[in-house]
């Protein structure tokens, strides 16, 4: 098991670096063409670890990427659309978006084999 990124196994909530603007209290999307497969593995656009985990667990985000993944016939015919998991960390269960950026620099901060490179 993989404590690292990617954290779903196959990338339906994906957002590309480019995607989202994200201050500490705030984040815009500022290219909705990278959110999601179809903005980014579809388009060879690498998506960026982060920048997934927001829309991993904020709801208004994931929304975005739900409706970026509906506009391609060919993920709602795989039923790839990046709904389900509902583990929400945002304002509407109580968390800023400074929690959120903590919550995700630490997932990133993680490392499947702590013991390497001693």
């Amino acid at each position: 098991m993989h404590i690292t990124a990617p954290y779903l196994h196959d990338g339906r909530v994906a957002v590309g670096k480019d995607a989202l603007q994200i201050s500490e209290n705030d984040y815009q999307i500022v290219n909705p063409n990278q959110l999601g497969l179809a903005g980014t593995s579809l388009n060879n656009i690498v998506p960026d670890a982060g920048k997934s985990l927001h829309a991993l667990i904020d709801r208004n985000l994931r929304n975005q990427v739900i409706a970026a993944n509906r506009a391609n016939s060919d993920l709602v015919l795989s039923n790839a659309d990046g709904s389900g998991h509902n583990y929400w960390v945002d304002q509407q269960a109580g968390f800023t978006i400074q929690d959120q950026n903590n919550l995700i620099e630490y997932l990133l901060s993680l490392d499947d084999n702590p013991g390497n490179g001693l």
